[in-house]
């Protein structure tokens, strides 16, 4: 009964009118949430992983319109694509129901990649080529290898390109495709990343030769000595004078007006 269900659902997804991922011998490049399955390598278009648990995967489709919900075993499906261009193979999931979950959460939240690269996904041997693809045909991819020097591969030798834009354009089945994108996830991750910026070049120190002093050249300078100033002489005191009144000379006697000098004093009459 459930092989009847499954084998149903195939049959109404496939005659949806969405384009699908992957159409036999003519791969198409889109942005689109698709959902592979083990068997057939059928892709289911508009359809994304909502939710896992330990053994169980639950896929919400758009059909006409409608959202269905459907739940599957975790072996039958393969791998998931959003329309932001990134991917999810189911062997990479944990078995840890946990860790599955939060692994899921990320590739759903997962924003679109913004280095502005292209990535060839190479398939013998697997590699991750960041470039940025200047010419495509339904043959050869040209591109720009490092040192901006032309390169190009064939697209038999690729399993898928991720385009800057989000699309993406699976090369080989999906059965194919899907092992070398699980061994490449650690290699498209680096790549990814901004590049380092380049270190300066070493500059050698030399240290500047040291002058010699230039010999100081002295000026003779005369010496003066200061001059020994005489010490000033003491002065004596002046002589006190001291003034004797006298009594008034008898006229007509000018000797005897005269003044004795000092230190004479009258006689007593």
């Amino acid at each position: 009964m459930r092989s009847i269900l499954y084998l149903s659902l195939l049959l109404i997804l496939a005659n949806c009118s969405q384009k699908v991922a992957q159409l036999p011998g003519k791969p198409v490049a889109i942005a689109q949430d698709v959902v592979f399955f083990v068997k057939n390598d059928e892709a289911v278009p508009n359809a994304r992983i909502t939710d896992i648990t330990a053994d169980k995967v639950v896929v919400t489709a758009t059909i006409k319109g409608k959202t269905k919900i459907y739940p599957y075993a975790r072996t039958k499906i393969l791998m998931a694509f959003t329309k932001a261009g990134n991917y999810l193979v189911m062997s990479e999931l944990s078995s840890n129901p946990v860790e599955a979950k939060r692994q899921l959460s990320e590739f759903l939240a997962a924003l679109p990649r913004s280095d502005g690269n292209d990535y060839l996904i190479r398939t013998a041997p697997s590699a991750v080529i960041p470039t940025r693809i200047s010419l495509e045909n339904n043959d050869v991819i040209a591109y720009a290898a490092p040192g901006n020097t032309a390169a190009s591969v064939k697209k038999t030798d690729l399993s898928a390109i991720l385009y800057k834009d989000g699309r993406y354009l699976l090369l080989t089945t999906p059965g194919q495709a899907a092992p070398v994108l699980a061994g490449l996830r650690q290699q498209l991750i680096e790549a990814g990343k901004p590049a380092p910026a380049p270190e300066p070049p070493a500059v050698e120190m030399k240290s500047a030769p040291i002058p010699e002093p230039e010999p100081e050249v002295m000026t003779p300078t005369r010496t003066y000595m200061p001059r020994r100033v005489a010490k000033p002489k003491k002065m004596a005191p002046p002589k006190k004078e001291i003034m004797v009144s006298m009594p008034p000379a008898k006229s007509g006697s000018m000797s005897k007006s005269m003044p004795k000098p000092a230190g004479s004093f009258p006689k007593k009459p």
